[in-house]
């Protein structure tokens, strides 16, 4: 009667299973056994489903820590060579500056005797 109120075919077959193994019970019970055990397998879902979004959560974290790291390096590199390169630079200025001193030097308008 219960049953057919709610339109639940498996609670007759759940009665029927456990009054075979011995067990007296009524619908109401059956009713609430089922709906408990529902709600465990949703609440069970829910929680694997949250365990994989952790572990992806988790492994975007250590790519991105990975990245960053990356990055740093890269940059300490950049740095680098820009300093080599600015140093290079500087050093050709200064050896521009000789030359032309020296070319200066040999011409002869602007000798000074």
């Amino acid at each position: 009667m219960f049953s057919e109120e709610l339109k639940i075919p498996n609670l007759n077959v759940a009665q029927s299973v456990l009054n075979r193994k011995g067990l007296k019970i009524d619908m109401y019970k059956a009713f609430m056994i089922i709906f408990y055990m529902l709600s465990f397998l949703r609440k069970w879902r829910k929680k694997r489903q949250l365990k994989k979004f952790n572990k992806l959560i988790k492994d975007f974290e250590e790519m991105r820590e990975n990245l960053l790291k990356r990055a740093e390096v890269l940059e300490e590199f950049a740095n680098r060579r820009i300093k080599e390169l600015e140093l290079k630079i500087n050093y050709m200025e200064e050896q521009l500056a000789v030359f032309e001193k020296v070319v200066d030097s040999l011409d002869p308008k602007k000798r000074i005797n």
